[in-house]
């Protein structure tokens, strides 16, 4: 297996990791009861909803980068 081949895969899983984790921490702290935390992801940010907002836009940046780099073909055949 070719080494862009490698790093495209481990990019996607990353990415795709990170973006389910964000995605999941995002919706249980929206729905989670008034007694634990109140974050509403609505400006103006905590730091908490700064972070989480983050690893998700920078997981998903992975995740695309990897499908790219995965999907990519060279000009020159082999």
């Amino acid at each position: 297996m070719k080494i862009n081949k490698i790093i495209g895969i481990l990019l996607a899983v990353i990415g795709a990791i990170g973006e389910v984790y964000a995605l999941m921490t995002i919706n249980s702290d929206k729905n989670a009861s008034i007694l634990y935390g109140r974050y509403t992801y609505a400006p103006p940010f905590t730091d908490h909803e700064i972070t989480y907002i983050t690893i998700a836009a920078v997981s998903a940046l992975l995740l695309i980068v990897g499908l790219i780099v995965l999907f990519l073909k060279k000009g020159k055949k082999e």
